[in-house]
């Protein structure tokens, strides 16, 4: 597990490689915008690919950003996959982009195990995704804050099989207006 994870942090986003599996979910990578208008905002999250088209800094009323939960982590595993980097270096831009704005990575998980356990993961998650933007993409940590939520924001029912809590388990990036 540790040499995956460190060869997730060593490795260097390559400038326009597509996506290792293409999301069919609206919000994801492909997002509905219609010509001309603001960026979506369907299912209540903003598209990373819109929010990197939009000209103009981010704000804090742009709804949150919703990483691929298919792409990012393995079940039960903190460690980000190799199909995670396409996305991870898209948010990374983005935030490039928007250096006043303050982001925070939100990590969640699904409703099985422990309440200690699952908010132990959700954390490990949100700091995955802050340790391979400060080490590959040269983001500042102090400009990214981590939290963890566990199970205390599902969004797919807590019954639910593994397979139907995958929403469950995301990873979400929240924007902030800049400190004065």
């Amino acid at each position: 597990e540790k040499a995956l994870t460190s060869e997730l942090l060593a490795e260097k986003p390559a400038i326009g490689e597509s996506p290792a599996v293409q999301l069919a979910a609206p919000g994801f990578e492909k997002g509905g915008r219609s010509e001309g208008g603001p960026p979506s905002k369907e299912n209540g999250f903003s598209n990373l690919d819109d929010l990197l088209a939009q000209t103009g800094p981010l704000t804090p009323e742009t709804a949150p950003i919703l990483m691929p939960t298919d792409l990012l982590f393995d079940y039960n595993a903190p460690e980000l996959r190799l199909e995670a980097v396409e996305s991870l270096r898209k948010l990374g831009l983005l935030i490039q982009k928007n250096p006043r704005a303050r982001f925070i990575i939100e990590g969640h998980s699904d409703s099985f195990g422990s309440h200690e356990y699952n908010l132990e993961l959700s954390r490990h998650r949100a700091e995955s995704v802050k340790a391979w933007l400060t080490a590959n993409m040269g983001i500042r940590g102090d400009s990214i804050q981590t939290v963890g939520y566990g199970k205390s924001r599902l969004l797919a029912p807590a019954d639910g099989t593994i397979e139907q809590q995958q929403i469950n388990r995301r990873v979400e990036i929240v924007i902030r207006a800049p400190e004065p």
